[in-house]
């Protein structure tokens, strides 16, 4: 009368729903047994309905025989440091992220961003970013009057080709427009402003912040009379200067009363600050003695007034730090740098950090962090502990912290929003000037609502941020949860704001305060096709609780750790290589579902900071996402599939412009607002252009990305409905792209093969780089890729119950054969193309980006792709055994080692595999928080596409491929015991 184990398990809570499934599949020959046997009539009854509905929806799945959980928490990071703490190297990158695939917010060791001034770049700089957080500024600052014709074309001059072509399709020369050699043709202003923009921006940095030590009051003029009450004037404003200067006192200003002012309250007059102009207007007294007495003002804006007397001569009745405004002579008043806290607030410094503990739970997605701080500028410094906890929502870009700290400390939070930089970069602190320094855009934060609760308790802040045509809102709650005091909310500068605490009833401990933050940040105006918001409508909605924001992101990684393919790579060995193997696939997984699973293709360095301004690069989707369906994650790679269904029509004028069919992605873009530029072609909003050089538009191995990314995504789908949809849904791009593919090779003269064979090229950019897009053409990977992807394109015409289109198999038959070299050796390899002489692995390599070195991608057309499309296994195998011999591996990048892997894979070599995907090269490096980290590149920290390589060499590896061995994790060294389950077979 024993429960079978897996139906046991169940009852007793210990098994979740997807294990029951597969318990029941596994098991249908006990189950009526043991349903007539079972004298609990409660557990068959439950059990009898479990089996009914999973018979009725045919349930298909995979025995889990996987502790996932403890998988994952072999892994789980935590990060200590005592002090003295320092800005090492490992203090700079042990930096972590939350997010939901759409929003990341790094964090510091406090837990929140309040260390922003030693975090930077060339490390990890502490940044909010998302999907839709873009600007493009003003091009007339950048010096570029118009960007766009009349008509809606770009103002730009192309670089008009010369294809010399034997195809009767297309014969003689014709001139095609690419946007290559930039400055060669047009303004260098207008090339940068292109390459540049848009860029993505930093939407806003939540940092603790501590009370400025209070000053002694400062005694009130002993006169009781003014000699002169006057108002302070914009500095540039000279209608409002006062011709005659008072003796003595040098200040612009407009008197107001050229003689005594009687009354009481003389020169204590308070001076209000609900003036409009910051300090434009605002009034002052001048005493007898020279003093002039400025009361209960704070300043506002920049430039708004000066005092080229005697700085000692002001006096104030707050905490303002006058240094910052006035200095001896003609000193503008500035506004204080958000870097620092403004107003009554100091910032934290990272001398002033005695010991921290963090703590990532990939599981659930969350951050604890616990740091002691002692303030190095208190005259006694005596420590204290916060303990701070951090997420970002599941199904909102919402940011929510709890903290607990100790009454006597007096941290608070600051909310501070910092600009674009001039070249491009996520966050400029720096004030707008106007005169071509610094930030391109004069950045504004309105207060839409401010309100507290009446229990003092709570608050709301409801923000909009403007930068030129681009903006969005921000809006917190807060909430002092236990504690003594009412909680305030005040604006510090014109674009940071601070949540503190004054005077108030004790609720719970009166030793510590407990505080709940929520800021939810939501896109206003305009990415893409996306329409413009009512402001006032952004403010109305509710913004997620912290106790909501923890269970959801919770509910969010467990369903993604719990669902679709898994693999438990050392638990059933001893091999430190299976261990850090495991380490690096793990937080890979993590890493690309907080930050890469969105609705827009990620760029390198996901939701970090800007490399290369932000843009994603086309031929990086490979290596970004297409894990996802191999994982069984397909819904994953299908958000940011909606990015290619709008840009259809922008693809399909990029062809036509050039003269082909179908349709052409660009290759490092950026999502541009067409409300505020215009028009791509007089009718269809221009969503994106090329960011010109002479890489990126020669480029064509990311086009067929799109069809075989779309063809995983319908093997991943679960059932005949589902792939049915993913057809439907990809039809148009895959079938669009594949007239492209079909009609851009062509029977070139100068070629070599003389019209004999369709090539590829020139102009061609390989996915070497380094080569061309003069004298290349024909290159193993691209040739391969455009066999294949045609293959594919005309197995969805035949789903789509259409006949197969003989055009794009009669270009498949016709493609040019890969071209193969013999070496010194007497080995045949494989060439990086047909005019790299004498071969890309000789040491006077000629035409061939400098010969082995960046992206060994002959290796990837069987690696990446699969066997029947024109590879020979022997001749690639001699690649290989070359490509590892003699590839300098310092000068790659991360992707290399698992696209190498995968070859070494399908060629029947797990060990080679393993050890590649090992490699001790400094391109594959990866960081203790999980960030592959290419020390060579000299460009980026943190470089995505080798995370996503990772889990796409280890993907097939763990689940197969067309004509794998038929065992479990064919591609792992069978003595490793490696356990998988769930997988999409790769190709």
């Amino acid at each position: 009368r024993q429960y079978p184990p897996p139906l046991h398990g169940h009852i007793r809570g210990t098994f979740n729903v997807a294990q029951w499934d597969c318990a029941v599949q596994q098991r249908w020959w006990i189950l009526p047994l043991w349903i007539l046997r079972t004298e609990h009539p409660r557990v068959m009854a439950k059990v009898l309905k479990v089996v009914l509905v999973l018979w009725g929806c045919g349930a298909v799945c995979t025995a889990s025989v996987i502790d996932r959980r403890s998988v994952v928490g072999r892994h789980n990071l935590r990060f200590r440091n005592s002090a003295p703490v320092t800005l090492n190297q490992s203090t700079m990158e042990n930096v972590l992220t939350v997010g939901n695939g759409e929003l990341g917010f790094t964090v510091d060791l406090t837990g929140l961003q309040s260390l922003n001034t030693s975090y930077k770049l060339p490390g990890f700089p502490l940044f909010t970013q998302s999907n839709w957080g873009w600007h493009s500024p003003d091009p007339a600052v950048y010096g570029v009057p118009q960007l766009f014709n009349t008509d809606g074309t770009l103002n730009y001059r192309y670089e008009n080709v010369t294809v010399s072509s034997l195809d009767p399709r297309r014969p003689g020369n014709r001139s095609v427009p690419y946007q290559f050699d930039c400055a060669n043709y047009n303004d260098p202003a207008l090339c940068n402003y292109l390459h540049m923009f848009p860029a993505r921006t930093n939407l806003g940095q939540l940092s603790f912040v501590l009370p400025k030590p209070k000053a002694p009051p400062t005694p009130a003029p002993t006169l009781m009379e003014c000699t002169g009450l006057g108002n302070w004037c914009n500095s540039g404003d000279t209608s409002c200067r006062h011709s005659k200067r008072s003796s003595g006192h040098g200040v612009i200003s407009v008197i107001k009363a050229a003689s005594p002012v009687p009354g009481p309250k003389g020169c204590n007059e308070i001076a209000n600050c609900t003036w409009g102009s910051g300090w434009h207007n605002a009034p002052f007294c001048v005493a007898p003695n020279g003093t002039i007495a400025m009361r209960g003002v704070t300043p506002g804006k920049v430039n708004m007034g000066y005092f080229d007397g005697s700085c000692d001569r002001i006096q104030w009745d707050n905490e303002f730090d006058r240094s910052a405004w006035c200095r001896q002579g003609a000193a503008f008043c500035d506004t204080p740098s958000p870097t620092r806290a403004a107003g009554p607030f100091k910032s934290l410094e990272l001398d002033g950090v005695v010991s921290s503990d963090q703590h990532l739970d990939l599981y659930t997605g969350a951050v604890s962090s616990s740091f002691s701080y002692a303030d190095p500028q208190a005259s006694d410094p005596t420590p204290f502990t916060a303990d701070v906890t951090t997420v970002v929502d599941s199904d909102s870009d919402t940011v929510a912290v709890t903290y607990t700290a100790p009454v006597s400390s007096g941290l608070s939070v600051q909310l501070a929003f910092c600009n674009l930089e001039r070249s491009g970069g996520s966050c400029d602190w720096t004030p707008y000037t106007g005169d071509g320094n610094g930030p391109p855009t004069n950045m504004s934060t309105t207060v839409l609502r401010s309100e507290i609760q009446p229990d003092g308790r709570g608050g709301r802040l409801d923000l909009f941020r403007e930068l030129a045509f681009d903006s969005y809102s921000v809006s917190c709650e807060y909430r002092l949860v236990s504690g003594p005091g009412s909680i305030e909310m005040q604006a510090t500068a014109s674009n940071a704001f601070s949540i503190s605490f004054g005077d108030g009833p004790v609720y719970g401990d009166d030793l510590n305060r407990t505080v709940e933050v929520s800021c939810a940040f939501e896109l206003n105006c305009c990415v893409g096709t996306t329409p413009p918001q009512d402001k006032m409508t952004l403010a109305g909605k509710p913004v997620v609780a912290v106790s909501d924001a923890l269970a959801n992101a919770a509910a969010m990684y467990s369903a993604f750790w719990e669902g679709g393919a898994f693999v438990d790579i050392a638990g059933s060995t001893d091999d430190p290589d299976a261990f850090e193997l495991e380490r690096r696939t793990i937080l890979s997984l993590y890493l690309m579902r907080a930050q890469e699973s969105g609705s827009v293709p990620p760029q390198e360095s996901a939701l970090l900071y800007n490399s290369w301004t932000g843009k994603h690069h086309s031929e990086m989707r490979y290596w970004h996402q297409t894990w996802m369906p191999i994982w069984g994650h397909p819904e994953l790679l299908a958000r940011s599939d909606e990015w290619f269904i709008q840009r259809l029509s922008n693809a399909s004028h990029h062809a036509a412009h050039q003269g082909y069919k179908g349709c052409r992605w660009g290759k490092m873009l950026g999502e541009s607002n067409p409300r505020g530029f215009g028009h791509g072609d007089g009718t269809k909003p221009l969503l994106y252009w090329e960011s010109p050089n002479n890489i990126n538009p020669g480029l064509v191995w990311h086009q067929p990305h799109v069809i075989y990314m779309a063809e995983l995504e319908y093997r991943a789908a679960k059932n005949a409905s589902a792939k049915l949809e993913v057809l439907n849904r990809l039809k148009d791009v895959v079938l669009c792209t594949a007239e492209f593919l079909a009609d851009f090779p062509e029977r070139m003269n100068g070629t070599g093969t003389n019209g004999e064979w369709l090539d590829l090229g020139p102009p061609l950019v390989t996915a070497s780089e380094g080569d061309g897009p003069a004298g290349v053409w024909n290159s193993p990977y691209e040739l391969t890729q455009f066999n294949f992807s045609l293959d594919l394109a005309n197995s969805w015409l035949e789903r789509l119950g259409q006949p197969r289109n003989s055009d794009w198999d009669e270009v498949r038959k016709n493609l040019a054969p890969l071209p193969i070299v013999t070496l010194e050796n007497g080995q045949r390899t494989y060439n990086r193309h047909q005019n790299c002489l004498p071969n890309v692995f000789s040491t006077e390599a000629r035409n061939c980006g400098g010969g082995p070195r960046s992206h060994p991608a002959l290796a990837g057309a069987l690696g990446c792709l699969p066997a029947g499309y024109g590879v020979d296994r022997d001749v690639m195998n001699s690649t290989l055994h070359e490509i590892l011999e003699v590839w300098d591996w310092a000068h790659c990048w991360g992707w290399d080692q698992p696209m190498v892997a995968m070859t070494a894979s399908r060629l029947g070599q797990p060990d080679t595999a393993v050890s590649t995907l090992l490699m001790a090269a400094p391109t594959n490096l990866y960081l203790p928080a999980g960030y592959n980290h290419p020390t060579t590149s000299g460009m980026i920290s943190a470089y995505l596409p080798g995370n996503g390589g990772t889990l796409i060499a280890v993907g097939l590896m763990a689940g197969g491929w067309a004509g794998s061995p038929s065992r479990e994790a064919p591609g792992f060294p069978a003595s490793w015991g490696v356990k998988a389950e769930g997988f999409t077979p790769y190709f």
